[in-house]
């Protein structure tokens, strides 16, 4: 089976999961001015990546790593082969989502961008309507050619 494949199928499943076991209530139209959005995050696994950083990218839906990020954030740098990352005040609604290891250090982090050597995670449709979890494992990872 296609690890992409896999990897897309327990992450829709998770998110399934999520949504019913932790149902969340859009705010009231009186609150809307003090809403702040809902929080993207996750833990990343990859054993060859200590000290090295990764970034997550949330394009519009459809688009390319490429495209201008609606929103950005890095990592915590990978320890012991683990890192985490947290991206606040997100709107409501469908992203394509893009998540790479900087391996050579190079990467721009105004505008980051994979190149050669990387790993890589894409993730074509992220719905997001409450506060998202989305976790990379060891064996999700491609490499940036």
């Amino acid at each position: 089976m296609n690890r992409k494949f896999l990897f897309y199928t327990i992450l829709i499943c998770l998110i399934i999961l999520l949504f019913l076991s932790c149902p969340t209530v859009p705010p009231e139209e009186d609150d809307w001015d003090t809403f702040t959005g809902y929080t993207v995050s996750g833990t990343l696994t990859r054993a060859d990546a200590n000290g090295k950083t990764a970034y997550l990218k949330l394009v519009a839906h459809g688009e390319f790593y490429t495209s201008d990020a609606l929103y950005l954030d890095s990592s915590t740098q990978f320890v012991i082969g683990s890192a985490t990352y947290s991206k606040g005040g997100v709107s409501a609604g469908n992203y394509t989502g893009w998540i790479f290891i900087d391996m050579n250090g190079n990467a721009n982090p105004s505008d980051p961008l994979p190149d050669t050597g990387d790993y890589y995670v894409e993730n074509e449709n992220i719905n997001i309507t409450s506060d998202t979890v989305i976790n990379v494992l060891e064996g999700d990872w491609d490499t940036f050619t």
